[in-house]
């Protein structure tokens, strides 16, 4: 076979079992270069489409069956095979470099980044085998999201009972649902979908068949792992990661592309990115660096507002990396890129997630930020105001309860807080948020700073009137001064007497304080507090954080309504009631870091279960004071894998006077009981 005008004596063959073949060979077909792609299945094929620069050849091949392949299609020293087949087909990219190697043919083997799986409900396993035995021991549903390959080894594995709890996704073909068959997987639990998932859909369909673990390989971003990772976080469920092979030393598909088509740059001057600031949007704003790369730049990128009106040499409208980074591998011959973002590029700016997804997409290219002027310091120098010792929050894509709450906070705690809105409207709610909080402070709005209808418009929060301000204002800067500053308190308790009681029992106070400490809260964590009575627990730790979730669940009607009552009287606004029992009531709650057990109602059993199956290594704290409990427990002890077990049992005396003496009141013993919850009881 023959190639393109520009690449006329060497033949390609594409190998492609990933999504960076399929994109390779749509590239070659762009150019015009002829090639052959060989796909294992006839799903493969039918993704690639017809084209005529490209002969499709499908079925698996071992080394004889590539060499001949080659040698039938006339492959000779200098023509080039194309590796872009999975990371863990190590077989299959053995029997590659071996063919090459025999035929003389150059390989070229297109290398996907390995990625950060963390540490958050993550385990590592070099096997499918060993990932089997260790799951077959934990309870819950399995989601087998490996393909169908690793699926016979897996269940040859794993207990009968374990293959019933497992899903499987997989290609809808006729061979991949015929093994699942055969290894005895329930037809309702056999997903055949075809990627790619959304984070979206990977949480829907993880919550939707109850998933306490996933099994996947760590297949790089083209691959859709941290869609995986985001979406198991977000429904609480633990990844268990099939860790990727050592692969070959590869080449980028960006560099694979040149190889191939024939377009390597051989001048030794690398292609570089600025991603620039450019303060408030004026021209008056930008720096002289800014000026002299916008000048060099033979394309530019950016958010539409943010780009010259006049033509430039190549504008696109674009500011996500993956709406620049195809245009970018598309013309390798720029070699100077401007990307625009308003304000710093190292201020609350998208310039840090598009630097990460260049450095990581396309690591031949230099890649450089370069600061602006932020509307903060801006607004602060009009206002003839330092900023050094402020607060500085932005509301743009974080403008949720929990945050809103993070943000009161700094300004009930700081004389000056800088605040970043997006439009007129998060700035009245603010407002009305700061009077409802008994937050007295004076308001200064920077509105369009820097243009011809730049404003800056004071509102005084014990006023009633909202200025008038055109509604389509969008670029807003606030200024938050408040004259009397509330210190924190470095030990934050409340006394019993900060609640209203009601005929509803409470937790009291120095039983309270230590099992909260027992709870090891962390900064924008979950908690559960399951039997809330008056909500005493609830608040102190919800008050221990704005960014804390606490969820309070509790079956008394009664209850309930003290728990609204004592959060409006506390101005908790991170707490949502639950009502209803456990563990029916925590259906549909996302899972918890934490969980204080004040109540279970006699089904510590079933509690203890749902919970185990939301996610391992929640921390939990029980108070017991009946012996029923206390036995209850005991049995439970030795059916569940708990760590970190912990026992202490408090007698609080209080003391009152009664005439001239002072006579000590006794309350009941209270046991407390705190471990970690690595797996739910039995049912």
């Amino acid at each position: 076979m023959q190639g393109s005008n520009q690449h006329k004596t060497r033949n390609i063959i594409v190998f492609a079992g990933t999504t960076e073949g399929r994109i390779l060979s749509d590239r070659l077909c762009e150019s015009g270069i002829t090639h052959l792609v060989s796909v294992a299945s006839g799903c493969g094929s039918e993704m690639l489409g017809e084209h005529e620069s490209r002969t499709v050849l499908t079925g698996r091949m071992d080394e004889e069956e590539i060499i001949a392949c080659l040698k039938q299609h006339g492959f000779h020293e200098g023509d080039f095979l194309a590796d872009a087949t999975h990371p863990y087909a190590t077989g299959v990219t053995k029997n590659l470099q071996r063919a090459a190697e025999r035929t003389g043919v150059t390989y070229l083997r297109i290398a996907r980044k390995s990625m950060d799986v963390g540490d958050h409900d993550v385990r590592l396993y070099e096997t499918i085998s060993t990932c089997a035995k260790s799951v077959n021991l934990l309870s819950g549903n399995i989601l087998l999201a490996t393909g169908s390959k690793e699926l016979e080894q897996f269940c040859a594995e794993v207990s009968e009972d374990t293959i019933g709890r497992t899903y499987v996704r997989v290609l809808p073909t006729e061979e991949s649902i015929a093994a699942c068959k055969r290894c005895g997987i329930d037809i309702a639990h056999i997903l055949a979908l075809q990627g790619p998932f959304t984070e979206e859909l990977n949480t829907a369909l993880l919550r939707q068949y109850r998933i306490a673990h996933m099994i996947t390989k760590e297949s790089g971003t083209e691959g859709g792992f941290p869609e995986k990772t985001k979406a198991a976080r977000k429904a609480g469920v633990m990844l268990h990661v099939l860790t990727r092979p050592a692969d070959p030393a590869g080449v980028t598909l960006e560099q694979a592309y040149r190889t191939l088509s024939g377009t390597e740059r051989n001048d030794g001057i690398r292609r570089r990115v600025s991603l620039i600031g450019i303060g408030m949007g004026t021209e008056a704003t930008l720096t002289v660096e800014a000026k002299e790369l916008l000048a060099k730049a033979e394309a530019l990128f950016g958010a539409p507002r943010l780009l010259p009106e006049q033509d430039f040499r190549q504008i696109f409208p674009f500011y996500r990396p993956e709406e620049i980074i195809p245009v970018l591998e598309e013309h390798p011959e720029w070699k100077e890129i401007a990307i625009l973002f308003s304000g710093d590029s190292g201020f609350f700016s998208g310039a840090r997630s598009m630097h990460a997804a260049l450095k990581e997409r396309m690591p031949e290219l230099t890649v450089q930020l370069i600061p602006g002027i932020n509307s903060v310091a801006f607004l602060a120098a009009r206002l003839g105001e330092s900023y050094e010792d402020a607060a500085i929050v932005s509301l743009h894509g974080r403008n949720t309860p929990g945050q809103r709450g993070v943000l009161l906070e700094k300004i009930r705690r700081h004389r000056k807080t800088f605040v970043l809105a997006a439009s007129t409207e998060e700035a009245r709610e603010l407002v009305r948020q700061m009077k409802e909080n008994g937050i007295r402070a004076e308001v200064l709005m920077g509105c369009d700073l820097s243009y011809e209808n730049e404003r800056i418009i004071t509102v005084d929060t014990d006023g009633d009137e909202w200025p008038e301000m055109p509604e389509e204002t969008t670029l807003l800067t606030l200024l938050v001064k408040n004259a009397d500053p509330k210190s924190r308190l470095l030990l934050p308790v409340l006394p019993d007497k900060a609640f209203i009681r009601g005929n509803v029992p409470m937790t009291k106070a120095c039983i309270r304080h230590e099992s909260i400490r027992r709870l090891q809260l962390k900064e924008g964590e979950r908690l559960y507090d399951i039997g809330g009575g008056t909500g005493s627990v609830t608040i102190e730790t919800a008050l221990l954080h704005p960014s804390l979730q606490v969820f309070s669940v509790e079956q008394n009607r009664e209850a309930c309504a003290l728990i609204r009552e004592n959060c409006k009287r506390h101005r908790c606004t991170n707490v949502t009631v639950v009502e209803g029992a456990a563990p029916e009531a925590l259906t549909g709650l996302p899972a918890p870091d934490a969980v204080f057990l004040g109540g279970t109602g006699g089904r510590l059993r079933e509690i203890l279960s749902a919970l185990g199956k939301m996610r391992s290594g929640i921390r939990i704290v029980m108070n017991m004071v009946t012996p029923e409990t206390m036995t209850e427990w005991m049995e439970l002890q030795r059916e569940i894998s708990v760590q970190e077990e912990e026992m202490v049992q408090l007698t609080v005396s209080t003391f009152q006077r009664v005439g001239e003496h002072s006579m000590p009141h006794t309350d009941n013993p209270v046991t407390i009981v705190s471990f970690v919850l690595e797996g739910s009881a039995p049912a």
